[in-house]
C-alpha cells in the first residue's frame, strides 16, 4: 500500500524539481566570424632564434652563442638582433647571417663593454633575441 501512495505522489513531488532544469544560455545569436580570419597563425618567420648561452671571451667580455634555425628548405639570411637589459642599462647587437634549407647554426654576439663579472653578478638583466 505504502508503494502505491509513494508512486501516486511522486510525478507531484518531482515537478518542483524537474521544472527548473538549466536551459540553453549565453548569447541567442552568436557573433560572426570576421572575414579576415584572425585564427589564421599568418606566415611564420623562415628564420628563428632557439637556445642562447651566455659565455666569457678571452678579455672576460660578455659574449652570447644563439643557435639559429631555418624553418624552410631553401637558404636565408636574416639580421640577429640581440638586446640585453643588464641593471636598467640596455645594450643591442646585430650581425647578420645566412642558414641552409632545414639547418640549425651557431652565432656569437659580442657585448664589448659588458664585463662578464658584472655581468655574473648583476642584480637584474633581461635577453632577447630577434631575426629579421
Amino acid at each position: 500500500m505504502k508503494r502505491r501512495a509513494l508512486l501516486a505522489t511522486l510525478p507531484f513531488t518531482l515537478s518542483g524539481c524537474l521544472s527548473a532544469l538549466p536551459g540553453p544560455d549565453g548569447p541567442r545569436m552568436p557573433p560572426t566570424e570576421p572575414a579576415d580570419n584572425p585564427r589564421d597563425d599568418g606566415e611564420q618567420k623562415p628564420l628563428v632564434a632557439g637556445d642562447f648561452r651566455f659565455k666569457r671571451n678571452d678579455e672576460d667580455r660578455l659574449r652570447v652563442v644563439l643557435t639559429i634555425t631555418n624553418r624552410t628548405d631553401d637558404e636565408q639570411t636574416g639580421t640577429v638582433t640581440g638586446t640585453l637589459t643588464l641593471d636598467g642599462e640596455t645594450y643591442e647587437r646585430t650581425t647578420e647571417v645566412t642558414v641552409g634549407g632545414g639547418e640549425t647554426v651557431e652565432t656569437e654576439l659580442l657585448y664589448e663593454e659588458v664585463d662578464f663579472d658584472e655581468f655574473r653578478d648583476a642584480d637584474s638583466f633581461d635577453f632577447s633575441a630577434t631575426v629579421d
